[in-house]
């Protein structure tokens, strides 16, 4: 079976701001050769045999194409989907890629948010998610780490404080394998 690669490209950047400004979130150059991250998640998926991807850019987007072109210098094949006005999120530019006719309901659709980098094994995951037949798989991690201290509050009281807890249950890392059949559904669902 084979998979292709979608990348969410288009938000503000809000977090990374001042960067963020004159940069998309997913060209911030990180890590000693100062390579944009959306380059170390291309590599990732090349990496791991899918070398099909899909770009949903919005906002700087052509500093994106710029940077990055067809793909072929990454031994890969970019195609790109701008959002459209007014349609934010990420099931929005999901269905925008399916109205747009990029994406169909026959593929496999391994999604990857443009601002994470991980070493997660790619291949694995899929291999998960066919293997269990769903039709969505989400990355999780455990054990994830607040920066902040956190109350539990009852009746306007403070009943318990920790400072810097470690999250007991699982948090979504922003990875997951998609099947393109629930695409229709996202309009119903009021992502249009």
């Amino acid at each position: 079976m084979k998979a292709k690669g979608v990348v969410m490209a288009g938000g503000l950047g809000t977090r990374f701001r001042p960067l963020t400004y004159y940069l998309q979130k997913c060209m911030v150059p990180v890590g000693p050769q100062q390579k944009p991250i959306l380059e170390y998640i291309l590599r990732l998926y090349r990496h791991h045999g899918i070398r099909d991807i899909t770009l949903l850019v919005g906002y700087k987007h052509q500093q994106i194409r710029n940077y990055f072109g067809d793909g072929s210098r990454l031994g890969l094949t970019l195609t790109y989907v701008e959002d459209r006005p007014g349609w934010n999120g990420s099931g929005m530019a999901l269905l925008n890629a399916y109205l747009e006719g990029v994406l169909s309901e026959e593929e496999t659709l391994l999604v990857y948010y443009g601002d994470i980098l991980s070493s997660l094994n790619l291949r694995s995951m899929l291999g998960h998610h066919w293997e269990t037949g769903c039709k969505a798989t989400l990355a999780l991690t455990k054990g994830l780490k607040v920066n902040e201290g956190v109350a539990k509050v009852e009746g306007g009281l403070v009943k318990e404080f920790r400072e810097k807890p470690t999250l007991e249950f699982n948090a979504t890392i922003g990875v997951l394998a998609l099947e393109g059949e629930v695409l229709p559904s996202l309009q119903s669902m009021g992502a249009g």
